[in-house]
């Protein structure tokens, strides 16, 4: 999902929906997914444009528990099953 939904809260921008949210993940699943500090940029301590491109341009340590090999794009929308398979 990188940089396909560009998320935005509390002034951190994160490249990734499953990152900005992993919170809620966690509480409901009762998991401890670590969304470290380099997970996200903080919009108010960016510099330059350059050093906010750079952020987006790379992975960051949150992508290590993607399985991108069977992701499956183009799923059809609907009401949440609340199951934890909808996360992968």
């Amino acid at each position: 999902m990188i940089n396909t939904c560009v998320q935005l809260i509390d002034g951190k921008l994160y490249t990734c929906i499953v990152i900005a949210y992993m919170k809620y993940f966690n509480k409901y699943f009762n998991k401890k997914l670590t969304v470290g500090d380099n997970d996200s940029i903080d919009i108010y301590k960016v510099k330059t444009k350059e050093e906010l491109f750079e952020f987006l341009a790379k992975p960051v340590s949150f992508c290590k528990y993607c399985n991108i090999k069977n992701t499956v794009f183009g799923l059809e929308w609907g009401v949440s099953k609340k199951d934890i398979s909808e996360w992968t």
